[in-house]
């Protein structure tokens, strides 16, 4: 299998544990972009929904 796990990117001051190479692509974009919409429902849930309670 060809499976990259997801990480996020360390940018602050110390090393990554994603390499350049990795960050770079469109797919690892793609997929931080998705992240943040998953993210953001998670979000929504926990502070104006009724989960969990």
């Amino acid at each position: 299998m060809n499976i990259t796990p997801h990480v996020a990117r360390n940018t602050i001051g110390r090393s990554s544990a994603v390499a350049d190479a990795v960050a770079e692509s469109a797919a690892h974009a793609i997929s931080q972009d998705m992240r943040k919409l998953i993210e953001q429902g998670f979000g929504w849930a926990k502070t104006i929904g009724a989960w969990p309670r």
